[in-house]
């Protein structure tokens, strides 16, 4: 029996200019949970003006969260390794 192995996804900020309007954090989760970018911008705008939550996630995420860039390689498509402190 071969055993699947599922490529584990990984967190980022798009880098796209043009899926992104102000920190591509909504374009990342989007690409990590498979929804709609429309769906997620509409649930973290409902978050922020409901619950108050949402716009301190959101920064949180701008600064914590790794750009594209920095995840997936470029030239190959490929996540890079994580590095090891």
């Amino acid at each position: 029996m071969a055993q699947q192995q599922q490529k584990a996804k990984r967190l980022y900020k798009e880098d796209d200019s043009k899926r992104y309007l102000i920190a591509g954090v909504c374009a990342g989760l989007a690409d990590y949970t498979g929804w709609p970018l429309w769906l997620v911008r509409v649930l973290t705008v409902v978050c922020g003006c409901v619950f108050g939550i949402g716009v301190m996630l959101y920064a949180v995420a701008m600064i914590f969260v790794p750009d594209k860039s920095d995840v997936i390689d470029p030239r190959t498509g490929k996540y890079k390794p994580k590095k090891r402190k």
